[in-house]
Formats: C-alpha cells, structure tokens, sequence
C-alpha cells in the first residue's frame, strides 16, 4: 500500500502478487488488488482477480461489489446486477452495491425500479450526501437537469460546511 500511496501503482500490484503468490488464500490481498487494479482501469484482470477472490470465499460480498465496479466501466449492466444483489444478498447495507444498481437501472432506462431501490435504501434509514447524490443521479436521468443540479448544489454546500469544521 504504501507504494500505491506514493503513485507507484504497479509496483504496488507486483508486491500484492508476490504476497498472494505466497498466501494464495490471502482474501485481503485479493481485495486489494483488485481496488487497485479498477483505479487504474485495468478492469477485466479486476473481473478475473475478484471471481477467483469469489472461487475461494463465496460470500465474500465486497468481491461482488468490486467485479461489479469493472463490469459497470466495462458496460456489462447484467453483470452489475447480478453481482449487487448477491453483495446485498450477504451484507444488505453495503451503500455501494445499492449505488451501482440504481446507476444501472437508471442509466437502462428502468428509472421506477432505480426510485424503488432509493426508496427501500431510505426505508431502511440510509442518509446523507450518498442518496442525495443518487436522488440527483435519477433526476438527471428524468432529464430534470435543474432539480439535479440544486441537489448538487446541496451536496457541495454540505460537505464544504463538513470540511470547513476540520480545518
């Protein structure tokens, strides 16, 4: 990680190899790789380290959420889906999968079912700048293009208020 810290992301890929190479079980390095390898969009070795990661733990709900992120890049909507539903299917508050499922949906035109999966996150007492942020991603998909910028704007007034108490 510290490698990766410093921008040396492939450096830092080779040392996670050579450790998985020596713990081909390590469910951690496994993980780690394949964060690293979506941010650098190197997302079909992400699919093929994260369903191996899933070979050796199935259910392992962040592997699906990871293999979900690159075929999402990649424009496999089937395969997010289904990868979202198993992730939840293991841990129901993972925000990220309910994220890449309403982005699908929304983005393929299912935009009652993206407003369904809002609002069950919601029911479920989900909050904060993440569902505003997919609130406004619905709305652009409406094509309510101001409704989803005052939503943006709300959002940018929000965390600029966070960060300003820490500084």
């Amino acid at each position: 990680i510290l490698y990766y810290n410093r921008g040396e992301k492939n450096k830092a890929i080779e040392i996670i190899d050579r450790l998985i190479d020596a713990e081909p079980e390590n469910i951690n390095a496994y993980t780690q790789k394949g964060h690293m390898l979506n941010d650098i969009y190197a997302f079909k070795e992400s699919i093929e380290t994260m369903t191996h990661l899933i070979e050796i733990d199935p259910i392992n709900h962040e592997a699906y959420v990871i293999r979900a992120q690159a075929y999402y890049e990649l424009g496999f909507y089937d395969e997010v889906y289904r990868d979202c539903q198993t992730a939840i299917e293991f841990d129901r508050y993972d925000i990220t999968a309910y994220s890449l499922m309403i982005k699908v949906l929304s983005e393929s035109g299912e935009i009652g079912e993206a407003k369904k999966v809002l609002d069950l996150l919601k029911k479920e007492g989900a909050k904060g700048t993440e569902i505003m942020f997919l609130e406004a991603f619905i709305k652009e998909s409406l094509e309510e293009y101001d409704a989803a910028e005052e939503i943006y704007n709300k959002i940018i007034e929000i965390e600029e208020a966070r960060k300003s108490r820490f500084e």
